[in-house]
């Protein structure tokens, strides 16, 4: 039971950061047909990203000890639902 709700969970995150990603890429040529600035604000996107996943790698543990693991996990698909229906509103 446990391997198929890891292969779940891998499933399912594959598919929803593929249906995300490729709907996000394409409103951000819109956005920015210039590929210079297209690159500009993919540099910086990656930086943000960096930075955050950082902290959130230095605080995973807290998180993990003061929440749970059910709470810790669900973050992700969370976020992706919040970011995601102020994106595309």
């Amino acid at each position: 039971a446990y391997i198929r709700d890891l292969a779940t969970l891998v499933i399912s995150y594959g598919m929803c950061i593929n249906i995300v990603e490729v709907s996000w890429k394409a409103k951000l040529k819109a956005a920015y047909p210039n590929p210079n600035d297209y690159s500009m604000f993919m540099g910086n996107f990656s930086s943000v990203t960096g930075s955050i996943t950082l902290v959130m790698m230095l605080l995973g543990r807290t998180i993990f000890e003061k929440f749970g693991w059910r709470k810790a996990a669900l973050v992700t698909p969370t976020m992706i639902g919040v970011t995601g229906a102020a994106f595309f509103a």
